[in-house]
């Protein structure tokens, strides 16, 4: 969909951007030891953004502002046909906390229900007419303030973000640049560098399966 122009700010900040606290990651990991604590905050903030940068988004809840000028074409200015819907820079969608539609300078605050229909699961608006009905989105900028993000992080993330902890974490115990090593008869040991040659971002194919139902597509 060539929706036009959309500016996303973000209004109100997630207090944090870690992915798994550091009780539910020793748990995960059968840790007990506090020494290991330090160092397994500062990886839990290196894994979650990690993760984020591979999903192209947070997954936080945040309150975000998108400045939206939907796409026309030459005179008379037409919508183009296949602006149905507003699709909102984020989402799920938590709560919407206004829709303004601009007309000729003026502002108008649109009615959840009355003229816009949310599809918070796909962060989607949906433009109604007097009766109810479903209807285009005129050329006309509109302006949505919203919070969206996961109140609670999906446990295939959690899960995913202390696999690449588990990796920093025990990374430490040996050469990690090590490929292969054979003692005949004895021992034979053969390690990726870094994720691997099939990895993603740095990210292993095994954790990125975990992580691609929230990755958020990118159309440039």
């Amino acid at each position: 969909m060539r929706q036009g122009v959309i500016v996303s700010t973000v209004q109100t900040a997630a207090a944090t951007y870690d992915l798994i606290d550091l009780a539910t990651l020793k748990t995960l990991l059968g840790v007990t030891d506090p020494a290991t604590d330090g160092a397994f905050k500062l990886w839990i903030s290196h894994a979650s953004r990690q993760a984020q940068n591979f999903m192209n988004q947070p997954i936080v809840v945040e309150t975000i502002s998108d400045q939206i000028w939907p796409r026309r074409d030459g005179i008379p200015w037409a919508v183009q046909p296949d602006l149905n819907t507003l699709q909102l820079s984020r989402w799920p969608v938590v709560s919407v906390a206004s829709v303004t539609e601009t007309v000729a300078g003026v502002a108008t605050a649109l009615v959840a229900g009355t003229d816009y229909l949310l599809d918070a699961a796909l962060g989607r608006l949906y433009r109604l007419d007097q009766n109810g009905a479903p209807k285009r989105w005129t050329v006309e900028p509109v302006a949505v303030v919203y919070q969206a993000g996961w109140a609670a992080v999906p446990l295939d993330i959690v899960s995913a973000v202390a696999d690449l902890v588990k990796i920093k974490w025990l990374g430490q115990t040996r050469d990690p640049m090590i490929r292969e090593e054979n003692i005949a008869g004895v021992q034979q040991t053969s390690y990726w560098f870094g994720a691997g040659p099939s990895s993603t971002n740095g990210i292993p194919p095994n954790i990125a399966d975990q992580l691609d139902n929230y990755r958020m597509p990118v159309i440039e």
